[in-house]
């Protein structure tokens, strides 16, 4: 989160399952808390997760196992919007 927060990218990939923590939980702080501005993308293997991205304000959700080509454009599509 630290990490985040003061860097600042301009788009953050995470992952749902985390082991010790919940990716979900990380991006809810990182928009409510930390009002962070810039695309998170929610990924995850388990297609029922999806619906979660809505829930904790992330900006897209993306299945496992992905075309390399097709997260590529789906990263563009969020930078080029921001």
């Amino acid at each position: 989160m630290d990490v985040a927060v003061n860097w600042k990218p301009d788009l953050i990939l995470l992952d749902i399952n985390l082991g010790l923590c919940d990716g979900r939980q990380l991006c809810y702080e990182l928009k409510t808390v930390h009002h962070f501005a810039a695309p998170v993308l929610l990924f995850s293997a388990n297609p029922e997760l999806a619906i979660a991205g809505s829930y904790c304000m992330a900006d897209g959700f993306i299945q496992k196992p992905f075309d390399t080509e097709d997260l590529v454009n789906i990263i563009q599509h969020h930078l080029l919007a921001t």
